[in-house]
């Protein structure tokens, strides 16, 4: 990415070089009177016998500037304020796009509290309470995971080989942020058909 000083200058430049300038950069040497960019082709000396269609043109251009309420100086500040506003947000975005790279960005998850969640686990589906995010934590792989809490809605016993496990209404269960769609889903029409399909882990 462009650096933000060499941004504002390349900006700059084009704004410049872009504006349809009416006149030119300096004054007269003589009458130090403002001098427009009409070329000798295209005047035809109107200027000497009533208005020229330069002046008009001039008249209307100021109109646009005297209309916005603003001074000159006060519309530069301006420029200036929104410049520095948009290069800032130019530096923010590129910090965002190496931290990405980096792997250190961390999308939450996005779920109203107390909304009712279907988890499966032991082949079956359950349906919890959410709670929001507990805290985070780091796995022996040194991978950073936001967990959530849930809580169970009603009494509900689970049978995984040869052992039974009875969950009480209330119990409170974690489970990672990206298990979402995964083991724990948004709707029980979702955790249904993944159930059907056996995408969720056993």
């Amino acid at each position: 990415m462009v650096a933000v000083k060499n941004l504002a200058e390349e900006m700059q430049r084009r704004e410049l070089k872009d504006m349809d300038r009416l006149t030119k950069n300096e004054l007269g040497k003589t009458t130090g009177a403002v001098m427009c960019t009409y070329t000798a082709e295209q005047c035809n000396d109107s200027c000497m016998y009533g208005m020229c269609k330069w002046n008009k043109k001039a008249l209307l251009k100021l109109k646009e500037y005297e209309d916005t309420g603003l001074e000159a100086s006060e519309i530069t500040t301006t420029m200036e304020n929104l410049l520095k506003v948009q290069y800032s947000l130019a530096e923010q975005l590129d910090a965002y796009t190496k931290a990405e790279g980096k792997g250190l960005l961390i999308t939450l998850p996005n779920i109203k509290l107390y909304k009712t969640l279907y988890w499966i686990w032991g082949g079956e589906i359950m349906p919890v309470k959410y709670m929001g995010i507990h805290h985070g934590c780091v796995d022996k792989f040194k991978k950073y995971h936001i967990v959530c809490q849930i809580k169970t809605k009603k009494d509900k016993t689970f049978s995984h080989g040869k052992k039974s496990f009875t969950y009480k209404t209330g119990d409170e269960r974690y489970f990672y942020a990206e298990q979402i769609s995964k083991t724990v889903f948004l709707t029980q029409a979702e955790a249904e058909q993944a159930l059907q399909k056996g995408t969720t882990p056993s």
